[in-house]
């Protein structure tokens, strides 16, 4: 197991370099430019230069990113264009509401997917497995941005159920940041519903069908106890899998929702900084969603031992 990790360590050093390379690359060829976003288009020569020096932009890429680098092994990711904050305090101001959305959304897709996912596995081609699969194909047709606008139409002005927009922290007012979470979470989740259902309801069929459930329940084990003990724990290798690539998809999809919903996270501070051409804030976003990636895909397949003692690190 050390030799594993200590292997995965590495790969994700060389990972996250190319993240890093691919993510500077992306934003210095995009159109625009960030002296033009902070001056506007009428203004003078003089003051583009000086403020073009004033921000390190006229040295040659190559060197602005060794200077990013540099910084960013020593936790220093810059400051930004516009204001001149430092860069980590504007992530760390941002954090709360994105890991706040990202945990609901995965712990309730996962729960309800895994559930619905067994249900209509059980009960193969009744109701309940017609209404899973419809829940799966509806999910993964359906846009997280569209959804979450079709829901503020419906539950927040016409039914008045819910509000619109905005984000209420959770330690001033647990009832009212739940009520504002409510549908974010439901829109960044539905996908991720979908497709755990499906891949859940898939691989519970084929562990059903195994010999050792059959065994199981010819030697008299209540059907509960052969559920959790031996279909649940070996098809959970295929759902975890799955998990590992779902915050992948947590992380593009806040940025959209976080926007549609007026939540200041993480992912309306990326799509704010693109539209600002603040380089070093995408750059810092990227490298800090590269890292939760990479250490939630380790988790999990750290995690595969454990459910199946047969898989052994080497």
């Amino acid at each position: 197991m050390a030799a594993f990790v200590v292997r995965r360590l590495l790969i994700s050093v060389v990972v996250l370099f190319f993240v890093t390379l691919i993510g500077f690359s992306i934003t210095h060829v995009l159109p625009g430019d960030p002296v033009t976003s902070i001056l506007g288009e009428t203004a003078s020569p003089q003051a583009r230069v000086r403020v073009r020096q004033e921000l390190n932009l006229n040295d040659p890429v190559p060197v602005q990113y060794g200077k990013w680098v540099w910084g960013a092994l020593h936790l220093d990711f810059g400051k930004t264009f516009r204001e001149g904050r430092p860069v980590g305090t504007e992530i760390r101001t941002r954090l709360a509401p994105t890991l706040e959305l990202g945990l609901l959304s995965i712990g309730f897709s996962f729960t309800l997917g895994i559930l619905l996912g067994v249900v209509a596995a059980v009960n193969r081609n009744g109701p309940l497995d017609h209404l899973a699969r419809f829940v799966g194909v509806i999910g993964v047709a359906t846009p997280n941005f569209w959804l979450g606008l079709l829901l503020i139409v419906l539950l927040a002005v016409k039914l008045r159920l819910l509000p619109a927009f905005g984000y209420v922290p959770f330690d001033q007012s647990p009832a009212e940041n739940l009520k504002r979470m409510i549908m974010p979470v439901f829109a960044i989740s539905l996908a991720q519903l979908a497709v755990i259902v499906r891949i859940s309801r898939g691989t519970m069929i084929e562990v059903l069908g195994e010999d050792f459930v059959r065994t199981a329940r010819a030697k008299g084990l209540p059907g509960l106890m052969v559920m959790r003990r031996h279909v649940l724990k070996n098809g959970m290798i295929p759902v975890l899998t799955v998990a590992g690539l779902q915050v992948a998809r947590v992380a593009g999809g806040a940025a959209v929702v976080e926007t549609v919903f007026a939540i200041p996270g993480i992912g309306r501070l990326t799509a704010e900084a693109v539209q600002g051409h603040e380089y070093n804030v995408v750059q810092a976003v990227m490298l800090l969603s590269g890292v939760v990636i990479v250490a939630a895909n380790m988790l999990v397949d750290m995690s595969y031992g454990w459910l199946d003692p047969r898989i052994r690190f080497s």
